[in-house]
């Protein structure tokens, strides 16, 4: 089974089927590698099962038409039976009959029925889920994409990242920048949907 090279977040993919020559090493600006990453992977691939079902059938054609002449058969002796009695038949009222079932049944109450809420007990108010919640980590100091993917697989997306330096510069490429400051603070037990601010200057600068 081939493997395949398995970048860390916050670096670029790679072409198919590339390996590092000797001596590569990884750009000082891309974000280190989470703790136990897997670098190489393995590719799977599953061959598909040849089709049946029809062919088998193909194959046995006298099979069907065997069965077409024994259903028309069947039709013939079915039809001669009804008009050898030699008059009117008369038939049972269905119609009658099926009204009469479908309306007790609509009288009878269903006693699995599950009855109605009483808006008076409080038992029968409806629950709200509580919000998942995580605790903050501390990101200060941390390469602001690496900062970005800690706080994904904490299932915090809602995020706000604003320049430390006050200069109100764009993060167009987050492998670039470090976090400064956060809000909330490292420790703070928050729900996944709260706003998480990072303010990050550039790496070869000094926080403020």
């Amino acid at each position: 089974m081939a493997a395949r090279f398995n970048p860390p977040p916050g670096w670029p993919v790679p072409p198919p089927g590339w390996t590092p020559p000797d001596g590569w090493q990884p750009d000082p600006t891309w974000p280190p590698a989470p703790p136990g990453w897997q670098f190489w992977v393995e590719d799977a691939y599953v061959q598909p099962s040849a089709a049946s079902g029809a062919a088998g059938w193909a194959r046995r054609p006298w099979l069907i038409a065997g069965a077409a002449v024994a259903i028309l058969l069947f039709g013939i002796a079915i039809g001669s039976g009804g008009r050898s009695g030699g008059g009117d038949v008369d038939e049972p009222p269905t119609a009658f009959a099926a009204t009469e079932t479908t309306a007790q049944e609509t009288a009878e109450p269903d006693a699995t029925t599950t009855p109605a809420a009483d808006p008076d007990d409080p038992d029968d108010e409806p629950t709200e889920d509580e919000p998942d919640t995580f605790e903050m980590p501390d990101l200060v100091g941390l390469n602001l994409q690496y900062a970005q993917d800690t706080l994904q697989a904490l299932g915090s997306y809602s995020l706000d990242q604003e320049d430390a330096s006050g200069l109100d510069r764009f993060q167009v490429n987050d492998s670039n920048w470090k976090v400064c400051r956060q809000d909330p603070e490292a420790g703070t037990e928050i729900p996944t949907d709260t706003l998480v601010t990072l303010w990050s200057v550039k790496l070869d600068e000094t926080c403020p």
